[in-house]
């Protein structure tokens, strides 16, 4: 099954619903509003380019005080706060509680993924809306996402992130605040304290946070956080509640730019294949780019299973640019079963065996595929067997 959730998608939104959170519960100790953060100077090319790596590396390792450095929450939280409804004499102190938040669990929460296999990827520097940014893509088991980091440098010369537009919500994090902050603040301080409690069950308690996520005002229920938030819980639960929460994003949000990403398991759920390819193609032009993706139109043709050779070839597209990559590997060796290349196949299986460690056995080939018995009785079975004899091995019950 293909999975466009994102190692991030719960975690990013555990950040804006933190600062969210935090914010609203401010007190009334300030008396003037926030100033506009500031300005920053454009980074050279190469400056941009180290920055970009430096962010890889950091979101891999989880260095908390790397990403600290590269990325300023604090600017991307103020200005949320600065250009939102929030009454500018309660701004600076909904600030402080923000700091206080931001400083301890949101860094953690940012790279919590990364530790259970997640993946971040810098493709390239390019620019958005007259902003030099740093696109990075984020792959784990559980699906692909991109964020697109704004950066400048500082009047001390350090280049730092202000703004990340993620791909997942087609909006950045300043937008998503500020519209999610003015939301709350029209609907009062009830639906405040309701949409905490509902958005720590969309996380501890899947099926309870969508139903009671229906119950929000539709000013704070319809928007795209809260939305993408049900989308992850329903993920979880019966197959027709995660296809139906994707149908209902695309319904409010017909034209957002993401759309696509969000759209693609469903499509692939509901066997819309042509469709959920076109949503890859539309997803990778817009990111400019990325022949990863081909392991994902691969694995659409696989399941669709009217050209396996087409799959075969996308799949070695994605390995040829990243051969490192652990996905692009299991979905070739996809491909090939599907084919039913077997000399290929066990090829494709001493690769993951060498480089992965994975252990294939003549018990799980019946798993595998349905020419199981033709491939047991193949040379290049016994190719692979030769060289890891106890994969002959059969279990004693049978």
């Amino acid at each position: 099954m293909l999975h466009t959730k994102t190692m991030l998608l719960q975690s990013f939104h555990k950040i804006l619903l933190y600062f969210v959170i935090g914010a609203l519960s401010f007190g009334l100790g300030c008396s003037k509003g926030l100033d506009a953060t500031e300005k920053l100077a454009k980074p050279s090319a190469e400056e941009a380019e180290t920055y970009g790596k430096k962010l890889e590396g950091a979101l891999n390792a989880c260095d908390l005080n790397i990403m600290g450095q590269l990325l300023d929450l604090g600017a991307m939280a103020s200005e949320g706060i600065r250009t939102s409804k929030i009454p500018k004499k309660q701004q600076a102190s909904a600030l402080q509680t923000l700091i206080t938040t931001m400083n301890g669990e949101i860094l953690a929460q940012l790279c919590s993924k990364g530790e259970e296999g997640g993946l971040a990827r810098f493709l390239r520097v390019r620019e958005r809306q007259g902003t030099t940014t740093a696109l990075v893509r984020l792959t784990s088991s559980e699906g692909i996402n991109y964020i697109e980091v704004s950066i400048g440098k500082r009047k001390d010369d350090v280049v730092v992130g202000n703004d990340i537009y993620m791909f997942l919500t087609g909006s950045s994090m300043v937008e998503t605040l500020r519209t999610i902050f003015n939301a709350l603040i029209q609907t009062g301080e009830a639906t405040t304290s309701k949409f905490q409690r509902v958005s720590e069950l969309l996380t501890s308690n899947p099926a309870a946070g969508v139903q009671s996520a229906q119950s929000l005002p539709a000013k704070i229920r319809d928007t795209k956080i809260v939305q993408i938030a049900i989308v992850q819980a329903a993920s979880n639960l019966d197959e027709k509640i995660y296809t139906d929460s994707i149908a209902n994003y695309q319904r409010l949000f017909p034209n957002d730019p993401s759309v696509d990403l969000v759209s693609i398991d469903g499509l692939f759920l509901n066997k819309k294949y042509d469709q959920a390819i076109a949503a890859i193609d539309r997803l990778e032009k817009g990111v400019g780019g990325d022949p990863y993706l081909n392991q994902m139109r691969a694995g659409i043709l696989i399941e669709q299973g009217t050209d396996t050779k087409r799959a075969v070839a996308l799949a070695k597209l994605a390995v040829a640019a990243e051969p490192g990559d652990e996905d692009c590997q299991v979905i070739l060796l996809s491909a090939e079963v599907a084919d039913e290349n077997f000399p290929a196949v066990v090829e494709q299986m001493l690769i993951l065996s060498e480089k992965f460690e994975y252990q294939f056995t003549e018990a799980m080939l019946p798993e595998l595929t349905d020419a199981h018995e033709e491939l047991a009785k193949s040379e290049a079975w016994a190719k692979y067997t030769a060289k890891y004899p106890s994969a002959a091995a059969v279990p004693e019950s049978e």
